[in-house]
């Protein structure tokens, strides 16, 4: 079970997580960018490597959509016969 629960997360000083953390190189091609921005870096590590429901609410243009793919990625990689509903 993964509870998480936090009112309005402040935004950590964290290194800019480099792309290759996907660790696959047809999902890195996809982005033109090296790094993750600050918003997807903090929420890199659940979205990829959990099952956890995250909940994000972030300004437009601060990288909503590629944190989604992240989590559509892991669903994709760790359950490839499943079909989408």
């Amino acid at each position: 079970m993964c509870v998480l629960l936090c009112g309005c997360s402040e935004l950590l000083d964290l290194q800019p997580l480099p792309v290759s953390a996907l660790n696959d190189s047809r999902l890195q091609s996809l982005y033109k960018f090296t790094h993750f921005n600050p918003i997807q870096t903090q929420i890199f590590h659940p979205l990829y490597h959990t099952d956890c429901n995250v909940l994000l609410g972030a300004p437009t243009g601060s990288g909503k959509t590629v944190a989604a793919e992240l989590a559509i990625f892991r669903i994709f990689r760790e359950y490839p016969n499943t079909k989408v509903r």
